[in-house]
């Protein structure tokens, strides 16, 4: 790796969203709760941060992968994993007000339902930081 790499590499904070029984979901479904639901959420929380336009996210298909840059060394991953679930709780627990007691049912006791862009999550939170390079032609490098 060339000196200049090495000296612009910037060190993330890293979190990982993924949705609980995605795949179950039909086409339609997955659609909803991705546009209706999970990335409003996550650019709601990021905005809430001052985070929009330095956090990087890497949608995985199934959710995101969210990369939090220096300088904010003091915003931990727990401060946006807490905002970021307070919200979803939110954002379900209006759904779920709205819907039928059978849709309600489904929903709580599986995680999911295909009428609903309702959602459940699981979220990780890498133990070591994540350095981002680039290559010469521009091409982003996470490492």
């Amino acid at each position: 790796m060339s000196k200049a790499r090495k000296k612009d590499a910037k060190t993330y904070r890293v979190v990982v969203i993924d949705i609980v029984r995605y795949s179950k979901r039909i086409n339609l479904s997955q659609n909803r709760v991705m546009v209706k639901a999970f990335f409003p959420i996550l650019t709601a929380t990021l905005t809430s941060l001052s985070m929009t336009n330095r956090a990087k996210i890497l949608p995985t298909g199934d959710g995101a992968v969210i990369c939090i840059p220096p300088p904010n060394r003091s915003l931990a991953p727990i401060d946006f994993v807490r905002r970021f679930a307070l919200r979803v709780d939110h954002w379900n627990h209006t759904l779920l007000r709205k819907t039928s007691l059978a849709g309600r049912t489904a929903f709580l006791s599986t995680g999911f339902s295909n009428e609903l862009p309702a959602f459940a999550f699981r979220i990780g939170v890498a133990s070591g930081p994540l350095f981002s390079y680039e290559y010469p032609e521009g091409r982003p490098n996470f490492s």
